[in-house]
């Protein structure tokens, strides 16, 4: 599902402030968190880029969203899984995808405001 804009700007608003991510998404279904996390990865890529050059390392935003990942398999993960997949837990362990997507969400809103404080 296509994100409405006045949640895209919500959103974005969240990003710019620093403010937590929770309230605006927390009524949301499953597939529109997935909506939500791939446009705040986006935002937040676009915000890495603008504001540390063309060379800005994805592989630093992905390793705080591996951490996170890391820490939910190794506290149990419902699904057995060896590495968390969102879109593998979708069907079948959605309020472990809804759990999982808000920690990254929220830590890519954190790494946008260490993007903006440089």
């Amino acid at each position: 599902m296509a994100l409405s804009i006045s949640l895209k700007l919500d959103i974005i608003r969240a990003l710019l402030t620093g403010t937590a991510m929770e309230p605006i998404i927390e009524n949301l279904r499953a597939n529109d968190i997935l909506s939500v996390h791939r446009f705040v990865w986006e935002k937040t890529l676009e915000f890495g880029i603008k504001t540390r050059g063309r060379h800005f390392p994805q592989e630093e935003l992905q390793s705080r969203l591996r951490s996170i990942s890391q820490a939910q398999i190794s506290r149990g993960c419902p699904a057995d899984l060896k590495n968390c997949q969102l879109y593998d837990c979708y069907q079948q362990q959605p309020e472990c995808m809804r759990a999982m997507a808000l920690q990254q969400i929220e830590a890519m809103c954190s790494a946008v405001q260490d993007y903006l404080n440089v």
